[in-house]
């Protein structure tokens, strides 16, 4: 992914912040999941699953609720 491109998460924390306890976990858990991905997994290490779905379920929690907010601000 290029610099430029814009993901949900940076629409859900420009938009809602990240005042909510939720919004702050799931800035983490990106955090986590993007080093994880980087670090090759040379050991035969894996993410826990448990991690992810929590990171795709906030995602899908606050994605719309952020693209919703952003389109009544234009």
């Amino acid at each position: 992914m290029s610099e430029s491109e814009i993901t949900k998460l940076d629409i859900i924390v420009e938009v809602l912040g990240e005042r909510e306890p939720e919004i702050r976990r799931l800035v983490t858990l990106d955090d986590r999941i993007r080093t994880f991905a980087e670090s090759g997994d040379e050991n035969g290490q894996r993410m826990p699953i448990e991690l992810i779905a929590e990171w795709a379920m906030l995602l899908d929690k606050y994605y719309p609720l952020a693209l919703e907010k952003r389109n009544s601000l234009n």
